[in-house]
């Protein structure tokens, strides 16, 4: 029997959109039974997570309804997992309750001053006057408070608002009541400030902070690499801070062994090795203030190298440095002007439609020493889609990857996979194997040429996975859609909430969305729009969608999921429709092919993506016998067609009969029919 998957604290907090301080809660209540202890915390279950997910959503369960200022709550939230520090994000949790009540225009400003004062003075680094019990900013703008050698830091703060009044400073008499604790190496800081920052805003910058033990694993797995023991670093998109923080812990115990005194090794790092740069004025300052609490010797605290300003239009080939890292923003908007002004520096502002990360690469590129490292965190798509395919080359005329870790959906509000790499620059050796790490596995693979391909096709594949995909190329009467096929996207409405309606009625007809299609069949829901369809903003020749008989497909997913259609109906863009047209091959035996095992395997190596694009379909290669071959396929899929929804087994039983017949027609060797078999014992979406 499989085991209910399990989730811990934060897992839970993040599925059901809530504080883990509010889980703790409902434990309390009562509303959360099923929770059990262990050596690393509380463990939750599956289902009683998702039961509470749907009553959060359904409306049933009172706790968002009856929040005071649920707008400001939904847009802005605690992002759980960037710390794994639970009394951080429940402090945090707290502090964005309080900032409700404050104005808008200056309470980021005034909280994170505040906390950081807060920080200091239980860190005694200054001395509070605790009998007064009032604000901390309160009290050193009265002039009862020294703040020594942090002084111009908290002016630096303050100067970000020119106008403000003791009115609102007196708001933030709740802090006194908290209970602040410093916790070494961890950035509160920019966990509060992403808190109050809404998530729409972030997602237009295409500003995602690196949650904390991934800069942990990428600090360490570039020590690896890294041959000088007193490097120069930059982190050219550093926000508030988090990989300056892990480098300067790890520097300050690098040279800590070389003998020299605490002050020698803390002044090295600020005033010759460690830089950040960045274009936010208030994560600038939080930088500095993070490496502040770190600092045993306060005097320091000026020489500090985190500068507010634009990287991209920071070119000086002739500064170097022998690591860059960081998290470069992703999918940032350019405007046409800027692009334009980019473009004379950069080659990557005319190619792939200037994705803001492929830049920060180019300019990594142009700034790394020889033998030096560059270690980002990108999306996965940077090597497998062919418009990041000129940044890849250019990485590989000037070196080769030395670690790629596969990370999988680290950040909650972005529907792509992420990776982190770590690579060398060295214009003479080029490393012909890269090592890849995964959450359950290492191994090497060599992928040079996967690189230089459009598509970076099987770049992530083990040596089974290669040899597997060896073998189904090899695969006779082997034919591919491109050409031979038509395909058509789904319906953009522009406005789903107008046009899409719960109900029928004589002038709205069925409608099948993504979630509606099933391995063979549709099941479809409760959608329905106007048949006239120059209504909407996007459509596909009308033909397409009223063809005597299609194929729809999810566009979004993990797997290809594809069903028969021969009621011309409409579908919307979140499921595609191809039509089509190889000769002597029917729909229907195309239909199993698409949904077997083998090529489920075959794009999930070869194209991983999480969308189902038109270009991998068409990559993908068909095995399609004579006729009298394809009848035994095509009458188990219309036995699949018609069965009954609720008998799971059997429809089981029929998938595997004619996955083993197409395994037969691609001459799939038994030992690589009995692993795919392995790989997917269980069958989503039938």
């Amino acid at each position: 029997m499989l085991k209910e998957k399990r989730h811990t604290l934060s897992q839970a907090a993040e599925k059901l959109g809530v504080s883990p301080a509010t889980i703790r809660n409902w434990i309390k209540s009562g509303r959360i039974s099923q929770v059990t202890k262990s050596d690393t915390g509380l463990i939750f279950q599956e289902q009683e997570m998702n039961q509470l997910a749907k009553a959060i959503e359904s409306g049933r369960l009172p706790y968002l309804r009856s929040r005071r200022n649920k707008t400001a709550v939904k847009t802005q939230a605690v992002p759980v997992g960037y710390l794994a520090v639970d009394c951080y994000n429940l402090l945090a949790e707290q502090l964005l309750e309080i900032a409700l009540q404050l104005n808008p225009e200056c309470r980021v400003i005034l909280l994170l001053l505040e906390v950081y004062l807060q920080l200091l003075q239980t860190q005694g680094k200054i001395a509070g006057i605790r009998e007064l019990n009032l604000p901390l900013t309160l009290t050193w703008l009265s002039g009862e408070l020294d703040l020594a050698a942090y002084t111009e830091l908290a002016k630096e703060m303050l100067a970000l608002l020119p106008d403000l009044r003791q009115a609102e400073i007196e708001k933030l008499q709740p802090l006194v009541d908290l209970e602040f604790k410093y916790v070494y190496g961890q950035d509160l800081l920019g966990l509060i400030y992403m808190s109050l920052s809404s998530i729409g805003s972030r997602n237009q910058t295409g500003v995602y902070y690196t949650p904390d033990p991934i800069v942990q694993e990428l600090v360490e797995n570039c020590a690896e690499y890294l041959a000088k023991q007193e490097p120069l670093v930059i982190d050219p998109c550093c926000g508030s801070g988090n990989f300056l923080i892990a480098l300067f812990i790890k520097l300050k115990r690098r040279l800590s062994q070389q003998g020299l005194t605490v002050e020698q090794v803390e002044r090295k790092i600020v005033s010759q090795l460690l830089t950040g740069i960045d274009i936010d004025p208030i994560a600038v300052i939080l930088a500095k203030m993070n490496l502040s609490l770190l600092l045993e010797h306060p005097e320091l605290v000026n020489q500090l190298q985190v500068y507010c300003q634009d990287t991209l239009q920071t070119v000086n080939p002739t500064t170097t440095f022998d690591l860059i890292i960081g998290n470069p923003p992703w999918g940032y908007k350019f405007k046409r002007s800027e692009l334009k002004q980019l473009s004379k520096d950069y080659s990557t502002a005319q190619q792939g439609g200037g994705e803001s990360f492929n830049l920060f690469l180019e300019w990594a590129v142009n700034h790394c020493a020889e033998d030096g490292l560059i270690a980002y965190v990108l999306p996965e798509a940077f090597f497998t889609v062919k418009a990041h395919v000129h940044a890849r080359r250019l990485l590989m005329r000037n070196g080769s990857w030395k670690l790629i870790c596969r990370l999988g959906f680290l950040f909650p509000q972005v529907n792509a996979p992420v990776v982190s790499f770590v690579y060398q620059r060295n214009s003479r050796l080029r490393s012909a194997q890269v090592k890849i790490m995964e959450e359950n596995r290492v191994y090497f693979i060599t992928c040079q040429k996967c690189l230089l391909d459009d598509y970076g096709s099987g770049i992530f594949a083990t040596p089974l996975e290669r040899k597997i995909i060896g073998q189904i190329n090899q695969a006779p009467n082997l034919k591919y859609l491109k050409n031979n096929a038509d395909f058509a996207l789904g319906i953009v409405t522009g406005n789903n909430r107008k046009f899409v309606q719960k109900y029928a009625d004589p002038d709205h007809e069925l409608v099948i969305r993504g979630k509606d299609v099933y391995l063979y069949r549709l099941k479809a829901g409760n959608n329905y729009i106007h048949s006239q369809l120059e209504n909407y903003q996007q459509v596909a020749p009308e033909r397409f969608y009223r063809a005597p008989e299609k194929l729809i497909y999810r566009f979004i997913g993990k797997y290809l999921v594809f069903a028969y259609d021969d009621q011309q109906l409409l579908t919307l863009n979140s499921a595609n429709i191809i039509i089509p047209r190889l000769q002597d091959v029917e729909l229907k035996y195309i239909l199993a092919v698409l949904n077997s095992r083998i090529l489920q395997f075959y794009r999930q190596v070869a194209f991983p993506s999480v969308k189902v694009l038109r270009k991998h379909l068409e990559m993908l290669p068909l095995c399609c016998p004579e006729r009298e071959m394809q009848a035994p396929v095509i009458r188990l899929v219309d036995q699949i067609l018609t069965s009954d929804d609720g008998d799971t087994q059997y429809l089981l039983e029929i998938y595997n009969q004619i996955d083993q017949l197409l395994m037969e027609y691609y001459h799939l060797p038994a030992e690589t029919q009995e692993y795919l078999k392995k790989r997917y014992p269980q069958i989503k979406y039938l």
